[in-house]
């Protein structure tokens, strides 16, 4: 919607969807990924993050394509730097591995790609039970206490959505 209001025609694509070769996309914003289950579903994981991501490369007309990838393949790495190339994956994480295969092959393509790395993005859902809308509902109440059930060394940045929306818009 935030697209829409600005006069931008946008077309929803979901899994399945047949990359039509002599269509121009336009911009592409390729947000397919698993988040919940993906333990689980490491084929699913593959899928979204590696086997459609080429297909939209290799068949598809776009004037750029932004691939949304995750902060989360910085687990291992104890800097904490993007100039840092080495990582420390652990072998049976899959979900890491391909959204870093999905970058490399980004960054190997010869059409024009982007990267967002994001991290702990949220909507504004004041009725969430997820831990940044628990906390602020229990600072809220004016409650003498609030709770944080989260370890003291835990570090967590959040960025709104529609924040996303607007750097999309300035890319």
């Amino acid at each position: 919607n935030f697209f829409k209001k600005l006069g931008f025609k946008v077309v929803d694509i979901y899994k399945g969807y047949q990359i039509l070769p002599q269509e121009n996309y336009g911009i592409v914003l390729y947000c397919a990924g698993v988040t919940a289950g993906f333990r689980e579903r490491p084929f699913d994981v593959i899928n979204a993050h590696v086997t459609n991501l080429v297909n939209w490369l290799t068949f598809s007309d776009f004037d750029k394509l932004i691939y949304f990838s995750s902060a989360r393949i910085y687990m291992g790495n104890k800097l904490g730097l993007e100039s840092v190339e080495d990582f420390i994956i652990n072998r049976n994480d899959t979900y890491n591995q391909t959204k870093i295969l999905g970058e490399s092959i980004c960054q190997f393509s010869k059409k024009n790609t982007a990267i967002l790395r994001l991290s702990h993005v949220i909507g504004y859902d004041p009725n969430s039970p997820y831990f940044f809308w628990n906390v602020i509902r229990q600072f809220c109440s004016n409650s003498p206490n609030v709770s944080i059930d989260e370890s003291p060394q835990s570090k967590r940045d959040y960025i709104f959505l529609e924040d996303i929306f607007d750097i999309i818009r300035q890319i």
